[in-house]
């Protein structure tokens, strides 16, 4: 079993601490691993990066998930340049996790404005148009 494999187990038993202490110790691995090899290496390095990202998207670190799939992201849509049938699933997995975290930015950023007769949506439609808020414009919005 690989430290990797150990952190998502921990992970699946709640066990964050211990889930997220190994999955950042087995990316340290993966990433100096991946400097002698980079095309063997770099998926082990993302779908890390990957599993580290879900933890916390699970425990509502949304922005330290949201740096971790933007990262992914970025290296997938330049593998998929060179070859698109190998990484564009992986570039769509990635882009359906980020919109996750942003639906659960959005969703966070109401649920503040839950007990406000009318939020400001004008503001909230417009971060929708651009994608996404990041951590510091979501807490400019949810104190307007």
């Amino acid at each position: 079993m690989s430290v990797n494999d150990v952190g998502a187990v921990y992970s699946e038993t709640q066990r964050v601490e211990e889930a997220e202490k190994v999955l950042k110790e087995a990316l340290q691995i993966r990433r100096e691993l991946s400097r002698s090899n980079p095309s063997a290496g770099l998926p082990d390095v993302f779908q890390t990066l990957t599993n580290l990202s879900i933890l916390y998207g699970g425990t509502q670190r949304l922005t330290e998930a949201e740096t971790g799939y933007s990262e992914v992201l970025q290296a997938y849509r330049e593998l998929a340049k060179a070859n698109p049938l190998a990484y564009l699933g992986d570039v769509a997995a990635t882009l359906n996790h980020l919109g996750g975290v942003h639906r659960d930015m959005q969703r966070l950023c109401m649920s503040k404005h839950s007990d406000r007769k009318r939020p400001n949506r004008p503001i909230l439609r417009r971060c929708e148009h651009f994608g996404h808020c990041h951590e510091k414009a979501q807490r400019l919005l949810c104190r307007i």
